[in-house]
């Protein structure tokens, strides 16, 4: 019987469109953290460095978030 049982795969739910979504809304909550505080920075008069990287890492967040909702 045992080879006779359904298997349920957890492919199932990795080849649906939520499967591919959920995992992806991490990265974008966090670029649009990381892009608030380069905003809140540039208001403030933060030194231009800092605030390129936090530029850079929201970007990277958003191109992170694409992929994984490839």
């Amino acid at each position: 019987m045992v080879g006779s049982q359904r298997r349920v795969a957890s492919g199932e739910i990795h080849n649906s469109t939520s499967g591919k979504l959920f995992p992806a809304l991490g990265s974008f909550i966090g670029a649009a953290l990381f892009g608030f505080f380069m905003l809140k920075g540039l208001a403030i008069g933060v030194p231009g460095g800092k605030v390129f990287v936090l530029g850079l890492v929201a970007l990277g967040c958003v191109g992170f978030g694409l992929f994984m909702a490839q």
